[in-house]
């Protein structure tokens, strides 16, 4: 698909679309509780996923202990989670990518560190005012992208970083401008998505505290950068939508997960960028993470209670997973499992799952 045709497609996200009835499916695995922090006097909160390889689940976040301030924490497992090693970062953790079960990197506040024992060991290797996200084609190769209206690109493992033009090439404003999303379908082939989001005066209080008073919505400028030449150069592009890309994966064409905050008739949606007939939302589902592996879409959200789709208190986790993008259909999750926020990745035929109440799940 090309730019042009992507950008059209993520318009008519936010305005048309049939919502695909989500069924029960038969003989199917179930996403079971491996690990799970319970505790009194303190809390994990994950807000990252990643699964480099079989049996491989890194899940990151913050470690909050009653009176102190807290802290970033690696919780892994190697052997399918059998057992589990808790790890402590060097600062809070913002996102982390790996090329394989031992090298990786990990975006803290301005800073990109490494490892190269499976996140056992990390050494800062380089400074980097605000990114948030890095991806790695090999050991060498990556990019990265932040704020404000920012991409980077290295060649040495992320030692130096270079900004990419191509990036301040929109008409948007730098202080207004995050890039937030990149992902390649080949070593060739990348996208980065971003938006562009003037503050707003007097914004109202959260959806969940006053519902009546919340403002319109108002279209964001989303910003685009697609290469066909593994980062050589980037073909930028601008689009007015409702909404924010907040994941790009690919398979069959990709998908992209739009997020579209309080105040609109559904709470986020799948776009198939490489079908514009097919697309999952749903309004008694927040989907939160999507993932593509051997053949199926899998999208990871919680409970929608109410007419509120951003309730501070957690609820059950839904899973679904589509063949064909059209049908849609649950996968079971265990009983237990609430969240406000969910993480889903694939490593080898293992599926995982990761919550901002300290749960790690696998499908078994």
């Amino acid at each position: 698909m090309r730019l042009r045709q992507l950008l059209l497609l993520l318009v008519a996200a936010g305005a048309a679309g049939q919502t695909p009835e989500a069924k029960p499916a038969s003989s199917v695995p179930t996403w079971r509780i491996k690990f799970f922090h319970d505790r009194n006097d303190s809390a994990i909160n994950f807000n990252e996923l990643v699964s480099p390889a079989a049996g491989t689940a890194y899940a990151f976040g913050a470690f909050a202990e009653d009176g102190k301030r807290p802290r970033g924490v690696l919780v892994a497992s190697r052997d399918s989670g059998k057992s589990w090693e808790t790890i402590k970062l060097p600062d809070l953790p913002v996102s982390a990518d790996f090329t394989d079960a031992s090298n990786g990197w990990l975006v803290v506040r301005d800073a990109v560190h490494r490892t190269t024992d499976g996140g056992v060991t990390w050494k800062r290797v380089a400074k980097l005012k605000g990114v948030l996200r890095v991806k790695f084609l090999n050991l060498n190769r990556g990019f990265a992208v932040g704020y404000p209206k920012a991409v980077w690109s290295t060649n040495d493992g992320g030692v130096t970083w270079a900004k990419v033009p191509e990036a301040l090439d929109s008409v948007s404003r730098p202080e207004n401008t995050t890039f937030s999303t990149i992902s390649f379908a080949t070593e060739t082939r990348g996208l980065i998505t971003g938006f562009s989001r003037p503050p707003r005066r007097g914004a109202a209080a959260p959806e969940w505290m006053d519902p009546e008073g919340q403002k319109p919505l108002v279209p964001n400028l989303m910003l685009v950068l697609e290469t066909m030449d593994g980062g050589q150069t980037w073909k930028p592009q601008t689009v007015s939508v409702f909404g924010q890309v907040t994941k790009v994966v690919w398979g069959r064409g990709g998908f992209a997960l739009m997020d579209f905050g309080a105040g609109f008739q559904y709470a986020s949606e799948i776009v198939n960028l490489g079908d514009s007939s097919a697309s999952f939302r749903s309004k008694d589902r927040a989907i939160k993470d999507i993932a593509y592996h051997d053949g199926r879409m899998w999208a990871a959200g919680t409970v929608v209670a109410g007419k509120l789709s951003q309730l501070p208190i957690p609820t059950r986790i839904e899973v679904v997973q589509s063949i064909d993008f059209k049908n849609w259909y649950s996968t079971p999750v265990d009983y237990r499992a609430v969240a406000n926020r969910v993480k889903i990745a694939f490593g080898g035929k293992q599926g995982w799952l990761a919550t901002d109440g300290g749960m790690i799940l696998a499908l078994e």
